[in-house]
């Protein structure tokens, strides 16, 4: 048994964790990624830029105003560090799984929705935008749980290491 945020962490969460110093507390931080942080001199997510005082995200044609119910994009280290100062921590391989493709009577399903096949209204496929969508626009793709975007907007991140899975 696990529980998970229906909506994946949006960047004005993640702004919170930045201006409430996040990037400088060493104990929301792995030891590795600690490091990595400061020897690449990381203050904030790398396609955040501050421009005459206000956040701007570079996109993937424009640098725009930070959009405040996007996902952040950000390193898997940024993202466990984040976790770790909400009190929380990244999904299991297996857990994301569970609550992507799985449903409360136990079995599995093709995507979380269901058995149809992907399109517009249940998450952003096919290059309909170049860039994610806010986290509450496909609510048609929610999972049997009533988890969104866990298709079509962009990377999750687990905590469980990326690497073959056995045979």
């Amino acid at each position: 048994a696990f529980r998970a945020d229906a909506f994946p962490v949006t960047n004005v969460q993640f702004l919170e964790f930045l201006r409430e110093g996040g990037y400088d507390q060493q104990e929301f931080w792995s030891p590795e990624d600690w490091a990595w942080k400061n020897v690449s001199g990381l203050t904030h997510p790398c396609f955040w830029q501050v421009r005459e005082g206000e956040w701007q995200l570079r996109t993937m044609f424009a640098e725009i105003p930070l959009p405040l119910d996007w996902p952040a994009f950000v390193s898997h280290a940024e993202a466990s560090a984040y976790a770790r100062w909400v009190g929380k921590k990244l999904p299991t391989e297996t857990q994301w799984h569970r609550m992507a493709y799985g449903t409360p009577q136990g079995n599995e399903q093709l995507y979380p929705w269901g058995d149809v096949a992907p399109s517009a209204g249940r998450g952003n496929f096919d290059f309909a935008y170049w860039d994610p969508t806010p986290v509450q626009a496909h609510p048609g793709g929610n999972s049997a749980f009533g988890v969104t975007d866990l298709l079509g907007n962009g990377w999750e991140w687990t905590s469980t290491p990326f690497q073959p899975l056995p045979g």
